[in-house]
């Protein structure tokens, strides 16, 4: 299983691939950034969020991962305040090689989805998530298992794609 996971209906990407210039997603401390007519707010971002977070444990779950180690860890914009949210506060050290699950995992997923830090996680039987910032807010998903795609929260979107550039290390 290789997959792009993302918000964009796979319809109305461009012929290069790319989301349409009237959708949007910024990182969370920026959710005044306007992108074509649509402008974000905290909620509408939060919901993408929490659908994002929400398919990488669905796919894990349908792959018999519990656990995922952290590697490449690139700390981007952690001068804005982190703890403002909670839920992504983490509770301890992280650094390459740590392994990650339940409640902290989520917060390691919700810092790079808001671009706070950037890193590779990965797991057993070839598990892995790798996301993807330079032309959408995509996640690449896989395992070396063959396994059905569970259903994912609504409005978000899976295509059959392995990772774009699997050994890049720093995506911004």
């Amino acid at each position: 299983m290789q997959l792009r996971v993302s918000q964009y209906d796979p319809a109305r990407r461009t012929p290069q691939g790319h989301p349409p210039a009237d959708d949007w997603t910024p990182p969370w401390w920026d959710t005044r950034t306007t992108l074509g007519a649509r402008m974000g707010t905290w909620a509408e971002y939060g919901r993408v969020e929490d659908a994002y977070v929400e398919s990488v444990v669905r796919l894990m779950a349908a792959c018999g991962v519990e656990a995922l180690r952290m590697d490449d860890l690139v700390y981007g914009h952690l001068d804005y305040d982190v703890f403002g949210r909670p839920e992504i506060q983490p509770a301890g050290e992280m650094d390459d090689g740590f392994w990650f699950a339940g409640q902290e995992l989520l917060k390691v997923i919700r810092l790079v989805l808001a671009k706070l830090i950037w890193c590779r996680l990965s797991g057993r039987d070839g598990f892995y998530v790798h996301f993807s910032f330079q032309h959408d807010y995509s996640m690449y998903i896989g395992c070396d298992r063959d396994v059905a795609v569970p259903a994912l929260p609504a409005g978000i979107y899976a295509e059959s794609m392995p990772p774009p550039n699997p050994d890049a290390s720093f995506p911004w």
